[in-house]
Protein backbone atom coordinates (compact mmCIF):
# COMPACT_ATOMS: atom_id res chain seq x y z
CA UNK A 1 0.00 0.00 0.00
CA UNK A 2 1.52 3.09 -1.03
CA UNK A 3 1.28 6.65 0.13
CA UNK A 4 -1.14 8.24 -1.35
CA UNK A 5 -3.54 5.13 -0.34
CA UNK A 6 -2.93 5.54 3.21
CA UNK A 7 -4.64 8.74 3.12
CA UNK A 8 -7.99 7.05 1.65
CA UNK A 9 -8.68 6.36 5.28
CA UNK A 10 -8.64 9.90 6.21
CA UNK A 11 -12.17 10.69 3.75
CA UNK A 12 -13.88 8.98 6.55
CA UNK A 13 -13.39 10.55 9.74
CA UNK A 14 -15.69 13.28 9.84
CA UNK A 15 -14.92 16.49 12.64
CA UNK A 16 -17.48 17.20 15.78
CA UNK A 17 -16.60 20.75 16.85
CA UNK A 18 -16.84 21.72 20.96
CA UNK A 19 -17.90 25.10 22.18
CA UNK A 20 -15.86 26.92 25.07
CA UNK A 21 -17.62 29.32 27.51
CA UNK A 22 -16.50 32.72 27.71
CA UNK A 23 -14.67 34.80 30.26
CA UNK A 24 -17.22 35.23 32.88
CA UNK A 25 -18.47 38.54 33.97
CA UNK A 26 -20.33 39.01 37.16
CA UNK A 27 -21.40 42.22 35.63
CA UNK A 28 -21.74 44.26 32.51
CA UNK A 29 -19.34 46.67 32.05
CA UNK A 30 -17.56 48.00 29.03
CA UNK A 31 -15.26 51.12 30.31
CA UNK A 32 -12.00 51.21 28.72
CA UNK A 33 -8.35 49.91 30.71
CA UNK A 34 -8.36 53.25 32.38
CA UNK A 35 -11.39 52.64 34.61
CA UNK A 36 -9.78 49.37 36.11
CA UNK A 37 -6.26 50.63 36.75
CA UNK A 38 -8.12 53.55 38.63
CA UNK A 39 -10.18 51.24 40.26
CA UNK A 40 -7.09 49.07 41.68
CA UNK A 41 -5.11 52.10 42.44
CA UNK A 42 -7.90 53.18 44.96
CA UNK A 43 -8.44 49.71 46.10
CA UNK A 44 -5.39 47.37 45.68
CA UNK A 45 -6.50 45.04 48.08
CA UNK A 46 -9.65 44.34 46.63
CA UNK A 47 -9.62 41.20 43.92
CA UNK A 48 -12.65 42.62 41.56
CA UNK A 49 -10.19 45.07 40.39
CA UNK A 50 -7.47 42.41 39.07
CA UNK A 51 -10.12 40.16 37.77
CA UNK A 52 -12.02 42.63 35.45
CA UNK A 53 -7.90 44.21 34.28
CA UNK A 54 -7.60 40.47 33.38
CA UNK A 55 -10.71 40.12 31.65
CA UNK A 56 -9.75 43.27 29.68
CA UNK A 57 -6.71 41.69 28.75
CA UNK A 58 -8.21 38.65 27.65
CA UNK A 59 -10.09 40.22 25.67
CA UNK A 60 -7.61 41.95 23.73
CA UNK A 61 -5.51 38.48 23.15
CA UNK A 62 -2.95 39.33 25.68
CA UNK A 63 -3.20 36.15 27.63
CA UNK A 64 0.25 36.33 29.64
CA UNK A 65 -0.98 39.92 31.06
CA UNK A 66 -4.84 38.51 32.20
CA UNK A 67 -3.13 35.16 33.76
CA UNK A 68 -1.16 37.38 36.03
CA UNK A 69 -4.26 40.26 37.03
CA UNK A 70 -6.23 36.54 37.60
CA UNK A 71 -3.59 35.14 39.60
CA UNK A 72 -2.89 38.33 41.31
CA UNK A 73 -6.98 38.47 42.08
CA UNK A 74 -6.60 34.95 43.50
CA UNK A 75 -3.70 35.74 45.85
CA UNK A 76 -6.38 38.17 47.43
CA UNK A 77 -9.22 36.38 47.42
CA UNK A 78 -8.54 32.61 47.32
CA UNK A 79 -12.43 31.98 47.52
CA UNK A 80 -13.09 34.23 44.21
CA UNK A 81 -14.78 31.72 42.23
CA UNK A 82 -14.86 34.07 39.10
CA UNK A 83 -11.24 34.78 38.62
CA UNK A 84 -10.53 30.99 39.15
CA UNK A 85 -13.11 30.09 36.11
CA UNK A 86 -11.72 33.33 33.90
CA UNK A 87 -7.62 32.39 34.82
CA UNK A 88 -9.01 28.60 33.90
CA UNK A 89 -10.49 29.63 30.68
CA UNK A 90 -7.38 31.20 29.55
CA UNK A 91 -5.22 28.13 30.56
CA UNK A 92 -7.70 26.42 28.21
CA UNK A 93 -7.19 28.35 25.31
CA UNK A 94 -3.83 27.91 25.36
CA UNK A 95 -3.42 24.39 25.88
CA UNK A 96 -2.93 24.28 29.20
CA UNK A 97 -5.44 21.93 30.11
CA UNK A 98 -4.24 20.28 33.47
CA UNK A 99 -3.91 23.64 34.54
CA UNK A 100 -7.47 25.00 33.20
CA UNK A 101 -9.29 21.79 35.13
CA UNK A 102 -7.38 22.85 38.04
CA UNK A 103 -9.19 26.01 38.45
CA UNK A 104 -12.07 24.97 36.89
CA UNK A 105 -12.72 22.06 40.20
CA UNK A 106 -11.84 25.02 42.10
CA UNK A 107 -14.24 27.35 41.08
CA UNK A 108 -16.93 24.53 41.29
CA UNK A 109 -16.08 23.80 45.01
CA UNK A 110 -16.49 27.49 46.06
CA UNK A 111 -20.07 27.27 43.93
CA UNK A 112 -20.98 24.28 42.97
CA UNK A 113 -24.13 25.37 41.14
CA UNK A 114 -21.78 27.18 38.31
CA UNK A 115 -22.92 25.84 35.05
CA UNK A 116 -20.18 27.56 33.10
CA UNK A 117 -17.75 26.28 35.16
CA UNK A 118 -18.87 22.60 34.48
CA UNK A 119 -19.10 23.25 30.81
CA UNK A 120 -15.75 24.12 30.43
CA UNK A 121 -14.39 21.55 32.59
CA UNK A 122 -16.35 19.46 30.10
CA UNK A 123 -15.16 20.60 27.51
CA UNK A 124 -10.99 19.86 29.10
CA UNK A 125 -11.87 16.69 29.82
CA UNK A 126 -12.89 15.51 26.81
CA UNK A 127 -9.68 17.17 25.05
CA UNK A 128 -8.14 15.25 27.09
CA UNK A 129 -9.69 12.04 26.37
CA UNK A 130 -11.96 11.95 29.78
CA UNK A 131 -14.93 11.24 27.74
CA UNK A 132 -17.35 10.24 30.68
CA UNK A 133 -16.13 12.93 33.21
CA UNK A 134 -17.28 15.60 30.34
CA UNK A 135 -20.49 13.79 29.94
CA UNK A 136 -20.77 14.15 33.74
CA UNK A 137 -20.07 18.02 33.68
CA UNK A 138 -22.11 18.66 30.83
CA UNK A 139 -25.12 16.81 32.43
CA UNK A 140 -24.50 18.79 35.79
CA UNK A 141 -24.19 21.67 33.28
CA UNK A 142 -27.49 21.38 32.15
CA UNK A 143 -28.94 20.61 35.36
CA UNK A 144 -28.27 24.00 36.90
CA UNK A 145 -29.40 25.38 33.00
CA UNK A 146 -31.82 23.62 31.72
CA UNK A 147 -31.76 25.84 28.77
CA UNK A 148 -27.97 25.51 27.86
CA UNK A 149 -28.14 24.81 24.14
CA UNK A 150 -24.12 24.55 23.91
CA UNK A 151 -23.85 22.45 26.55
CA UNK A 152 -26.80 20.12 25.01
CA UNK A 153 -24.31 20.74 21.73
CA UNK A 154 -21.32 19.60 23.73
CA UNK A 155 -23.16 16.40 25.46
CA UNK A 156 -24.21 14.83 21.68
CA UNK A 157 -20.28 14.80 21.16
CA UNK A 158 -19.23 13.34 23.24
CA UNK A 159 -21.59 10.93 23.30
CA UNK A 160 -21.15 10.26 19.55
CA UNK A 161 -17.31 9.92 20.58
CA UNK A 162 -18.45 6.81 23.12
CA UNK A 163 -20.02 5.56 19.93
CA UNK A 164 -23.69 5.89 21.49
CA UNK A 165 -25.45 7.75 18.57
CA UNK A 166 -28.93 7.48 19.51
CA UNK A 167 -28.40 9.78 22.84
CA UNK A 168 -25.99 12.09 20.71
CA UNK A 169 -28.58 12.80 18.31
CA UNK A 170 -31.37 13.21 21.03
CA UNK A 171 -28.78 15.69 22.85
CA UNK A 172 -27.95 17.26 19.45
CA UNK A 173 -31.61 17.98 18.31
CA UNK A 174 -32.31 19.43 21.82
CA UNK A 175 -29.37 21.87 21.30
CA UNK A 176 -30.97 22.77 17.79
CA UNK A 177 -34.41 23.33 19.44
CA UNK A 178 -32.41 26.07 21.45
CA UNK A 179 -30.56 27.27 19.27
CA UNK A 180 -31.59 26.81 15.32
CA UNK A 181 -29.27 28.86 14.01
CA UNK A 182 -26.38 26.95 15.40
CA UNK A 183 -23.53 26.02 12.36
CA UNK A 184 -21.82 23.75 15.44
CA UNK A 185 -24.60 21.89 16.13
CA UNK A 186 -25.80 21.33 12.65
CA UNK A 187 -22.66 20.47 11.77
CA UNK A 188 -22.14 17.74 14.68
CA UNK A 189 -25.52 16.18 13.98
CA UNK A 190 -24.33 16.07 10.57
CA UNK A 191 -21.12 14.06 11.79
CA UNK A 192 -23.33 11.63 13.84
CA UNK A 193 -25.77 10.86 10.53
CA UNK A 194 -22.83 10.15 9.02
CA UNK A 195 -21.21 7.62 11.09
CA UNK A 196 -24.62 6.10 10.87
CA UNK A 197 -24.50 5.57 7.04
CA UNK A 198 -27.24 8.16 7.06
CA UNK A 199 -25.58 10.03 4.31
CA UNK A 200 -27.91 11.97 3.03
CA UNK A 201 -29.10 13.49 6.09
CA UNK A 202 -25.55 14.46 6.83
CA UNK A 203 -25.42 16.35 3.75
CA UNK A 204 -28.89 18.33 4.86
CA UNK A 205 -26.83 19.16 8.07
CA UNK A 206 -23.47 20.10 6.88
CA UNK A 207 -25.09 22.52 4.18
CA UNK A 208 -26.77 24.51 7.16
CA UNK A 209 -24.06 24.14 8.84
CA UNK A 210 -22.02 26.03 5.76
CA UNK A 211 -25.06 28.52 4.99
CA UNK A 212 -25.07 29.50 8.14
CA UNK A 213 -21.40 30.16 8.90
CA UNK A 214 -19.67 30.52 5.25
CA UNK A 215 -15.55 30.41 7.00
CA UNK A 216 -16.53 26.97 8.76
CA UNK A 217 -13.64 24.96 7.51
CA UNK A 218 -14.30 21.96 9.25
CA UNK A 219 -17.83 22.13 8.09
CA UNK A 220 -17.12 22.31 4.19
CA UNK A 221 -14.76 19.32 5.08
CA UNK A 222 -17.33 17.67 6.18
CA UNK A 223 -19.64 18.14 3.77
CA UNK A 224 -16.90 17.29 0.90
CA UNK A 225 -16.78 13.51 3.17
CA UNK A 226 -20.32 13.47 2.64
CA UNK A 227 -20.56 14.40 -0.89
CA UNK A 228 -18.08 11.72 -1.62
CA UNK A 229 -19.41 9.12 -0.10
CA UNK A 230 -22.49 9.82 -2.23
CA UNK A 231 -19.81 9.73 -5.41
CA UNK A 232 -20.34 13.48 -5.98
CA UNK A 233 -16.45 14.02 -6.68
CA UNK A 234 -16.36 17.26 -8.48
CA UNK A 235 -18.78 18.49 -5.02
CA UNK A 236 -16.51 17.30 -2.52
CA UNK A 237 -13.55 18.53 -4.39
CA UNK A 238 -14.95 22.31 -4.38
CA UNK A 239 -15.43 21.75 -0.51
CA UNK A 240 -12.19 20.06 0.31
CA UNK A 241 -10.58 23.57 -1.87
CA UNK A 242 -12.73 25.73 0.13
CA UNK A 243 -12.18 24.34 3.62
CA UNK A 244 -8.52 25.06 2.73
CA UNK A 245 -8.83 28.59 1.39
CA UNK A 246 -10.37 29.03 4.43
CA UNK A 247 -7.66 27.13 6.29
CA UNK A 248 -4.30 27.27 4.81
CA UNK A 249 -2.69 24.66 6.90
CA UNK A 250 -6.13 22.52 7.13
CA UNK A 251 -4.04 19.32 7.29
CA UNK A 252 -7.07 17.00 7.55
CA UNK A 253 -8.46 19.11 4.47
CA UNK A 254 -5.32 19.16 2.30
CA UNK A 255 -5.23 14.86 3.01
CA UNK A 256 -8.47 14.51 1.75
CA UNK A 257 -8.30 16.50 -1.41
CA UNK A 258 -5.16 14.65 -1.96
CA UNK A 259 -6.47 11.42 -1.75
CA UNK A 260 -9.54 12.31 -3.91
CA UNK A 261 -7.54 13.39 -6.63
CA UNK A 262 -5.35 10.61 -6.43
CA UNK A 263 -8.03 8.09 -6.04
CA UNK A 264 -7.78 5.48 -9.00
Amino acid sequence: MNAKQLLIPVLFGAVLVLAIAAIQRNHVWHDGLSLWEDVIAKHPQKARGYNWLGTFHSDKGESDNAIEYFRKAISLNFNYEYAHYNLATVYLKKGLTEEAVRHYRIAIQIKPDYPEAHYNLGVAYESLGMIDNSINHYQAAISYKEDYAEAYNNLGSAYAATGNLDSAIKELNTALRLMPDSALAHNNLGSVYFQQGLIDKAIEHYEIATQLMPDFPEGHNNLGLAYNAKGRRNDAIREFETAIRLRKDYIKAIQNLDALLNKP
